[in-house]
């Protein structure tokens, strides 16, 4: 058992596990497909099209699609930096750039997650997640209306501060922020410790997902239908029991899948089926063995030392011990479906370290009824849907070395037809 921290940003995604298999310390990303929609038979399956990023963009960790204004992006790189973009048929475009204020680079920490508010064609809200210069987990909201790059900092207002649970700690986060329809905000915060922590204390925030209510000045209110709004808990907590949820995906029936990195056991992806579920970090790691009442096992799961069926079933599987369990965005299916129903019932996650990319779904009982393999693409760091309806990728780093690199890239899932 592999008993130290895993980082999942530093400069390169790291996941868990060590360096001991002596694998190639700067693989390719695998995946990257012409995008050609060929065929003229129904939708099969899935490919990549790398879009040509400007030089001036580094490690991206997230995207934030801007609506109202077609294929205008946002790119977050872990150092802080935004850089404003606009996606073509082949390439990506630099509009402008600026700064998240009050944000520090170490680890873990960094600039992590962004996402435009519902109302952001009258509003001009963007939130993103990242460390404060404490280490404290933040989630800042800034007004940008596309064009003022240069004074976008100063509309800079604090949504939400988490403490860390230990000075100096770096690790753990903010893994993902969304909206339900009524505007609720929800996060995924990560446990905030240097050596593990305990999802159990409901104390804090942290290791839960949580729901909260902007406020139009800053800060925030609890959302009510928490678990703890009655009192018992902090009353933001929706769900706990998580170590880091690094991606999280909220599906039609919203129900959350949680990609909750591991410690030195198992990669999970959690179903989040109802308020008040504890997943049982840190009294068990995968499947509690035996079972523990009152606790939730995960949907899905993937040793680090086997990786069971996955393995064998990706023959470009990264030659790497690390693993990052990441989750996708649900796909939401407008007027004109360019996978013409293909991602419907399916939510994407995958492993950013060993490359797999997967389809699963969940039926009303939270039976796994689909979990299928569907591309090979490493070093996985974000996966949206854009405003024309496909969806998009962004990639950065290796997961086997700090110190060598991949070039970032973003690529636009398209349609493999028969």
């Amino acid at each position: 058992m592999r008993g130290f921290v895993c980082l999942i940003v530093s400069l390169a995604l790291v996941g868990c596990g060590d360096d001991s298999s002596g694998a190639d310390a700067s693989p390719d990303t695998g995946g990257r497909d012409s995008g050609a929609d060929s065929g003229t038979g129904p939708v099969v399956g899935i490919e990549f099209q790398e879009l040509s990023l400007p030089d001036s963009v580094g490690p991206i960790t997230a995207m934030a699609f801007l609506p109202g204004r077609p294929g205008e992006v946002l790119l977050t790189e872990h150092g802080g930096a935004v850089r404003h973009v606009r996606f073509g048929d082949g390439d990506i475009t630099e509009l402008g750039s600026f700064e998240v204020p009050d944000l520090i680079q170490d680890g873990d920490c960094g600039l992590l997650q962004a996402i435009a508010a519902p109302d952001y064609p009258t509003s001009n809200h963007v939130y993103f997640g990242h460390c404060n210069g404490t280490y404290d987990a933040r989630i800042t909201r800034m007004t940008f209306d596309g064009t003022n790059h240069d004074t976008v900092e100063d509309t800079a207002v604090e949504t939400i501060t988490v403490p860390t649970s230990e000075a100096m700690s770096g690790n753990h986060t903010i893994g993902s922020m969304g909206f339900e329809d009524d505007g609720t905000m929800w996060v995924v915060f990560g446990d905030k410790t240097a050596g593990g922590g305990d999802g159990q204390d409901t104390s804090s925030p942290r290791s839960s997902i949580s729901r909260i209510i902007p406020e139009a000045d800053g800060g925030y209110q609890p959302a009510p239908g928490n678990a703890f709004s009655d009192g018992g808990g902090a009353p933001e907590i929706y769900a706990w029991g998580l170590r880091y949820g690094w991606r999280t995906a909220r599906d039609s029936m919203g129900r959350f899948w949680v990609g909750d990195v591991g410690n030195a056991a198992a990669e999970e992806v959690n179903l989040v089926t109802e308020v008040g579920q504890n997943f049982g970090w840190a009294t068990c790691e995968g499947d509690c063995s035996p079972a523990v009442a009152d606790l939730v096992d995960p949907i899905l799961a993937w040793g680090h030392d086997d990786g069971g069926p996955y393995f064998d079933e990706d023959p470009d599987t990264e030659p790497t011990t690390r693993r990052t369990v990441w989750v996708g965005d649900a796909y939401v299916a407008g007027s004109d479906d360019p996978y013409e129903g293909f991602f419907d019932e399916r939510i994407v996650f995958g492993d950013t370290c060993l490359g797999w990319v997967r389809g699963a779904w969940a039926d009303g009982s939270g039976a796994v009824v689909r979990d299928e393999f569907l591309a090979h693409l490493a070093h996985i760091t974000s996966w949206v849907q854009g405003t024309d309806g496909f969806f998009y990728v962004s990639t950065f780093g290796s997961c086997d070395s700090r110190e060598v690199f991949d070039p970032p890239a973003v690529l636009r899932v398209v349609p493999r037809r028969e």
